[in-house]
């Protein structure tokens, strides 16, 4: 059976999944397959995954370096899995990496309130030093036609 690249990464994120959640190792039930990356030679997969589990940042660090470790020990056992699901000449060798993206959203969240706040701020300190309703404002600032 052939495969594009794409097909490849959906199937390997489903039996990585899968598979992980049957290790004997508690770890696993905190781990969470977010996305799975094949180079175009179909050589090395990333694998890419977060951490299901509320606590103290130091305790979540913890955590992802305790699964980081758990994830690397588990590689061919899990390399041997999707030989056997999955008919292609080589089997892509196999890196996990803690994806951060929940992290990166919540910052990048904040910075547009932050940036947001910081507009609406500057435009109403330029509405008042132009002596300029709000009402006024809106009136001549649209695109809307009567």
């Amino acid at each position: 059976m052939a495969f594009n690249k794409q097909t490849l990464q959906n199937t390997m994120k489903k039996i990585i999944a899968s598979d992980i959640s049957e290790l004997n190792n508690e770890i696993f039930e905190f781990a969470n397959i977010t996305e799975v990356e094949v180079t175009g030679d179909l050589k090395d997969a990333t694998i890419y995954y977060t951490l299901i589990e509320d606590g103290t940042n130091e305790e979540h660090i913890n955590k992802i370096q305790d699964l980081q470790k758990a994830l690397d020990s588990a590689k061919g056992r899990l390399r041997s899995s999707l030989s056997r699901q999955i008919r292609i000449r080589l089997i892509p060798s196999l890196t996990f990496k803690y994806d951060d993206l929940e992290t990166n959203y919540a910052t990048l969240e904040d910075k547009i309130a932050e940036a947001l706040a910081a507009d609406k701020v500057k435009s109403n300190e330029a509405k008042r030093n132009l002596g300029i309703s709000n009402e006024d404002y809106l009136k001549n600032n649209t695109n809307y036609k009567n």
